[in-house]
């Protein structure tokens, strides 16, 4: 397990109480996702849909790095997962 860095965006932070930055352990990234849940469930509604897959609308990056959370994202002690809400304009 390694201790990571987990960063939601404010407005799901704002909204659960739930800090903007906190650490977790975990193995993946998903696994960090998971653990986040476990700690704070208000926040699953926001970046889950009801299957239990990240909302297509909340994009996810490991240092610095998008991915989907289909593919295990092996992490290392001091990684950042970060969560953030996709724009669109029209």
């Amino acid at each position: 397990m390694s201790r990571v860095t987990v960063e939601l965006p404010r407005l799901v932070s704002d909204l659960t109480g739930t800090p903007h930055r906190l650490e977790v352990e975990a193995e993946d990234a998903r696994g960090a996702l998971d653990a986040l849940v476990a700690a704070h469930p208000g926040v699953r509604s926001h970046l889950l849909d009801e299957a239990g897959t990240l909302r297509v609308h909340v994009l996810c990056a490991v240092d610095g790095e998008p991915t989907r959370l289909q593919v295990p994202v092996p992490l290392a002690d001091g990684s950042r997962v970060r969560f953030v809400g996709s724009v669109a304009g029209g």
